[in-house]
């Protein structure tokens, strides 16, 4: 009965819904009716197909550095459009809902466990409260998200929609390199000095180009795609060009470690290839011009110069709070009070800059960042995280390994995201798990719900014989 009724009501329901969204929207841009139409024609004609794509896309390209007001409606709007199709597919009928996995849950437990320890004993309880809604409401898009996904079907269009916010995100960062005359230099001085007026996050869009190319190079080399592997090496090519404009060096390296990865299962000459250009890259750095032009591009005195003043102060703040840490987004409070360098010195500048900038996270890596803030539980939380995550999709690729279907170069792509993920949260604190920060977090969660799909579908006993109708294949 309820599932007529929704049928019935269905395009009153979308009617009312765009109205609110536009009438929200109309205080900022007046083409927005317009675009508001187009895509409630979208909705009706696509429904689930237009849901994935376009929810994705605009959380993560249209909640970063943008108004509250568009930021706020784009995720209700989002959220009540997620809920109106969960509620069609599964109505109230509990047994039916997509199930997580053990470790996956054994995650969600620790990740909300740790916060709340935190929270408890923290000065600073209501930041954390407020942290914590916010990463519940993240989550309840998340499994929202992962309830869509019902066959492979969905998982290539999972895959067309992170690639269309690719291109969004691509066109941003070529704009802004074309307002800077195509001068790197002044376009890092235009992300250094934007501050929160910046669209764009250079290490978090560095994070989301190398879990595309990621992606893109483990597809590369499955023999179902032949026909298309010269515009994979193309799309390949224009986002590492971008993704070396926009300079983030922990992105770069994290790159490196996922293609060695790659390489590694698929074709063990070309990662000792790569390997030894790596090494004799490394020896020509000492030799001018090549060591001015390469310590120029990656900045190496800021390395020393910076986070080494980061470090220290966090190591203070950690000792004082390692139990149960500050609470969440309450280490600042504390940098301010246990600040180790004298009030207007250099350093103090520097690190009253560096806290002001950002709400949290100040730690400058996901590991030190959960330790500081979530004290001993978080800093197993956040090695646990991988863990999990990576024995998710090995438990997959056990099963598959002898397959040439694109299942095979899909998990392995996902799994070399994850990895330069991890990697990356030695120097970076931000995209796996910020509170809720959407456009941070929301691309690395997008394709861990696919690896969760293909677990719960494919990691089962029946897995070989489905796919023993198909050529064998030895990636070496």
């Amino acid at each position: 009965m309820l599932q007529t009724y929704l049928n019935k009501t269905k395009e009153y329901i979308l009617l009312l819904s765009a109205g609110f969204v536009v009438s929200i929207l109309l205080l900022e841009k007046l083409w927005i009716p317009t675009a508001g139409i187009l895509l409630l024609f979208l909705l009706l004609r696509y429904e689930k197909k237009f849901v994935i794509v376009f929810s994705f896309v605009t959380l993560v390209t249209l909640t970063s550095s943008l108004s509250s007001t568009l930021r706020l409606s784009v995720q209700v709007s989002n959220l009540l459009l997620l809920i109106y199709f969960f509620i069609k597919n599964y109505q109230f009928d509990f047994k039916s809902y997509p199930k997580i996995p053990a470790p996956v849950t054994l995650l969600l437990i620790l990740i909300f466990s740790s916060m709340l320890l935190s929270i408890v004993f923290s000065a600073h309880p209501v930041t954390g409260i407020e942290q914590l809604v916010r990463t519940c409401v993240f989550f309840l898009f998340i499994y929202f998200f992962y309830s869509l996904i019902e066959n492979e079907d969905d998982l290539r269009l999972f895959l067309v929609a992170f690639f269309v916010a690719a291109a969004v995100l691509f066109i941003v960062v070529l704009s802004l390199f074309y307002s800077a005359d195509f001068n790197i230099l002044r376009f890092q001085q235009k992300l250094l000095f934007g501050g929160e007026q910046n669209y764009i996050h250079k290490n978090g869009i560095g994070a989301f180009f190398v879990m595309a190319i990621s992606i893109l190079t483990a597809i590369f080399f499955s023999k179902q795609n032949t026909k298309h592997k010269s515009k994979i090496a193309l799309t390949i090519f224009c986002l590492l060009t971008v993704l070396m404009v926009t300079n983030s060096r922990a992105a770069i390296i994290s790159l490196i470690v996922s293609t060695t990865f790659i390489l590694y299962v698929f074709n063990k000459k070309a990662m000792i290839r790569l390997l030894l250009g790596l090494a004799v890259l490394s020896t020509l750095m000492f030799l001018e011009p090549i060591s001015s032009l390469m310590e120029n591009y990656f900045r190496i005195e800021q390395v020393f110069t910076g986070r080494d003043l980061i470090v220290e102060s966090i190591n203070v703040v950690i000792s004082n709070n390692f139990i149960f840490g500050t609470g969440p987004a309450a280490v600042k409070f504390e940098l301010y009070k246990q600040m180790p360098f004298i009030i207007g010195s250099d350093e103090w500048f520097f690190l009253t800059r560096h806290i002001e900038s950002i709400g949290f996270g100040h730690a400058h890596s996901f590991y030190l960042f959960f330790l500081s803030e979530l004290g001993i539980l978080g800093f197993i939380t956040s090695i646990a995280f991988p863990v999990i995550f990576l024995s998710l999709g090995y438990r997959i690729l056990k099963n598959i390994k002898n397959t040439d279907n694109f299942l095979f170069a899909f998990v392995i792509g996902i799994e070399a995201a994850g990895i330069s993920m991890f990697f990356r949260g030695i120097f970076e604190w931000g995209g796996l798990i910020s509170y809720g920060a959407i456009a941070s977090d929301l691309p690395f969660w997008w394709w861990f719900i696919c690896l969760i799909y293909i677990s719960n579908k494919y990691a089962k006993s029946d897995l070989k014989l489905s796919v023993s109708s198909k050529s064998n294949y030895s990636p070496n």
